[in-house]
């Protein structure tokens, strides 16, 4: 198989910022069109340094690496499916010598609180080998709370067959929400309540004959899909005041509803929906409902 190498620059801003394309690099070498498709693999940790709680615990896991033709050029997404769960948005274009030129720019990751997901990508490079698949290596620092830099290799990722990926929303999604706006009692309980900036999100959908069910943070919704589009709403909140809830951290009911989202042909999914919240802070009733945005959501199989 005809060796590839892909150089790229890769910066995950904070959230308060949108993302800036790279410079393409200065080394820019054949990618061709064996990089086409979705490769799957593991990546080791062989380097860290900062923070010893940063550089301790698992060494390996998951990463998804996809490209596709768009034009004479190649579009593509990497995620890293680790704690941090890195993603960035990759394009390549062709030189005048032939060989490709990439750029990337990082999704503006919130996380649990007001904190943005920072991350510096200073270097990836990949190429396809007969024997192990899809190899090569990155440098990256995250400056979310503590810094820290790691080194991770590529292992023996394999390209994975279109048959796998049967429908437009089939699957279980992984990445970010980010709070738009919010409605009702927003700040309660001497702010002790607010709601929440951003967080997690992971979802689930099943997809036949144009129709869905699934999950979004655990909540059930039903829908339909037209294309690469889908609207799918949940149960509404109950009416009824909550009662005393000693083992619910304040919030007795939650509600996704009013999902609109699509996905792409590298499998990442962009929208909104409505998530509301009920619950009691033991001298006051309050309800919210916010209108949170999808960010950094990939399909992970």
């Amino acid at each position: 198989m005809k060796r590839a190498l892909c150089t790229l620059s890769l910066l995950a801003v904070a959230c308060s910022h949108s993302p800036t394309p790279t410079r393409p690099s200065s080394t820019a070498v054949a990618a061709g069109p064996e990089l086409s498709g979705q490769w799957r693999g593991l990546f080791e940790i062989t380097a860290c340094s900062g923070a010893r709680a940063d550089c301790l615990g698992r060494t390996t896991a998951e990463f998804m690496l996809t490209f596709v033709p768009v034009g004479a050029g190649l579009e593509g997404v990497l995620v890293l499916l680790d704690n941090e769960r890195t993603t960035v948005n990759v394009s390549g274009v062709p030189t005048a010598d032939g060989n490709y030129a990439f750029t990337a720019a990082g999704y503006d990751q919130p996380s649990q609180g007001t904190y943005p997901v920072r991350t510096v990508v200073s270097s990836i490079a990949c190429r396809t080998d007969a024997a192990g698949g899809l190899v090569g290596s990155m440098t990256y620092t995250n400056e979310t709370f503590r810094a820290f830099t790691r080194t991770v290799a590529f292992r023996s990722a394999v390209r994975q067959p279109e048959a796998e990926h049967p429908g437009y929303f089939d699957g279980a999604w992984k990445g970010y929400y980010r709070t738009l706006s919010c409605s009702g009692d927003c700040r309660v309980g001497g702010g002790g309540y607010n709601f929440p900036t951003g967080g997690y999100l992971e979802m689930a959908f099943s997809e036949a004959g144009g129709q869905v069910v699934g999950t979004v943070l655990s909540l059930p919704v039903t829908g339909a899909t037209q294309s690469d589009a889908l609207s799918a709403t949940g149960p509404a909140l109950t009416a009824n005041a909550c009662s005393t809830c000693w083992d619910c951290e304040g919030v007795c009911q939650s509600a996704v509803q009013n999902v609109s989202a699509r996905v792409d042909k590298l499998g990442r999914m962009s929208g909104t929906f409505e998530y509301s919240w009920k619950g009691w802070t033991g001298n006051e009733h309050f309800r919210q409902t916010g209108l949170v945005e999808m960010v950094g959501v990939t399909r992970r199989w």
